[in-house]
């Protein structure tokens, strides 16, 4: 087959290049040297684009070059090149005296690179408003945070707890160092908004984008840094986190403290969302699903405890008649009935009975008086609703007895057998009724 009749597709070109320190690995071994120039700016002419003049007449083929200003920003300047010599109409010292001789160079210098990959001159790393910088690859941040896991949760937390914190502060560092009074007041809100841009671009934490909806802040970051682990993405970071609340809450102004609610990460769009609320509203919710599930897990220990036990335990002698008083009426049964087994509901007027009386929850004699149902009918129904998760049983506080709550199920199931029973225009009754109805008629 010489021709694909499937048609390509084409891919989207980022408009950013990486911005890359160093060299490729084995591209300075022959013929390279770096020369570092150190200039001051005394007249027009006194520019990095003259020594740049001179490489180019004198056949230096140029590697690469970083210009930026010097320790007087406005008058002084720093060049340094890499350069491939092997073309040069020259030696490499008679091209160094010729640069010296300029009248703005204060200091000109120039070493072969002989394989190495680094700058021999320029160190240490400066960052906004001159503050030291290191250079740390970012899937060891994201592994070292990743780690955590093996610790206990609280440990996991702390440690979480002052990346963020670390990374607020930066934040906060940061918009000091970006803010300029050259600014109008009528434009720095937009200002800031590149600026800050500009440095999680810049500083490699990924292209930032944001917007506020009802106090709300949604952050998207592109192209994060991200790791997998155990086929499973983890991007961005508690640190991360921490220093974008950082430079939001310093752009708010209001003192304000940020939190995050929530976040999310698209492998297949590469793009981390964030959101975060004032950290007294997200404290407020993180506490209000904690006490959520504090009463859910007593709700199923309880449950648990209960079923454990196999038929509950009869608060009253077996073979004892018992009354059950209602607004209208008064039942005296014995316990000798036989309950339903435990692979059956059982009765669906009495199933019906239990699941309405409990929906806001009721004593087991509640129960029965609703039903109309004996001690043991009662302990086996409530046995059978809460294996299915029909019921569930609640702890009254300071007593050993319980009151017992429809499920989110039950009220499912009663649900759909009311809109059975409409279609049948009568009760749905369960298969148990009807196998004794035709027990009965034979």
């Amino acid at each position: 087959m010489l021709f694909s009749s499937k048609a390509k597709v084409a891919v989207a070109e980022s408009q950013y290049v990486p911005n890359r320190l160093g060299l490729p690995r084995n591209s300075t071994i022959r013929n390279v040297s770096e020369f570092f120039i150190y200039g001051s700016k005394r007249g027009e002419d006194d520019c990095p684009e003259r020594i740049l003049q001179i490489f180019q007449v004198h056949h230096a083929k140029l590697i690469s070059a970083s210009v930026f200003p010097g320790n007087e920003p406005t008058s002084e300047f720093v060049l340094d090149c890499v350069l491939d010599t092997a073309k040069m109409d020259c030696q490499m010292d008679d091209l160094l005296i010729l640069i010296r001789k300029l009248r703005f160079i204060k200091r000109a210098e120039k070493i072969k690179m002989s394989g190495r990959t680094f700058s021999n001159y320029l160190f240490p790393l400066l960052v906004s408003n001159n503050r030291r910088a290191v250079i740390l690859d970012a899937e060891t941040l994201l592994a070292v945070e990743s780690s955590l896991k093996s610790l206990d949760e609280d440990q996991a937390k702390a440690v979480k707890s002052m990346l963020f914190e670390q990374g607020r502060a930066q934040g906060h560092r940061i918009t000091e160092d970006l803010t300029s009074d050259a600014i109008p007041a009528e434009k720095q809100q937009e200002y800031m908004t590149e600026a800050i841009k500009g440095y999680l671009r810049a500083s490699g934490w990924g292209i930032f984008g944001s917007n506020l909806d009802r106090d709300i802040y949604q952050v998207n970051i592109n192209e994060p840094a991200a790791i997998e682990t155990n086929g499973s993405y983890f991007a961005g970071g508690s640190y991360l986190n921490g220093l974008i609340a950082g430079l939001l809450e310093s752009k708010a102004g209001n003192n304000v403290r940020l939190a995050v609610t929530h976040e999310s990460y698209s492998k297949e769009k590469k793009i981390l969302s964030l959101y975060f609320a004032k950290e007294s509203v997200v404290e407020s919710a993180m506490s209000a699903a904690k006490a959520e599930e504090a009463e859910a897990e007593e709700t199923r220990e309880t449950t648990d405890s209960i079923l454990a036990q196999g038929e509950l335990e009869d608060e009253l002698e077996d073979g004892k008649p018992v009354t059950i008083t209602g607004s209208s009426h008064t039942v005296v049964t014995t316990n000798t009935v036989t309950p339903p087994s435990s692979k059956d509901l059982g009765d669906f007027n009495v199933v019906k009975a239990v699941l309405n009386t409990a929906k806001t929850g009721a004593l087991r004699v509640t129960l029965m008086n609703a039903a109309k149902i004996t001690l043991s009918e009662a302990n086996q129904y409530i046995q059978n609703l809460m294996k299915a998760d029909l019921i569930e049983a609640r702890r009254v506080p300071g007593s050993d007895s319980f009151t017992y709550q429809t499920t989110s199920k039950g009220l499912d199931y009663l649900d759909v057998h009311e809109k059975l029973s409409h279609m049948l225009d009568e009760d749905y009754p369960d298969t148990r009724i009807l196998r004794d109805a035709e027990i009965r008629s034979k």
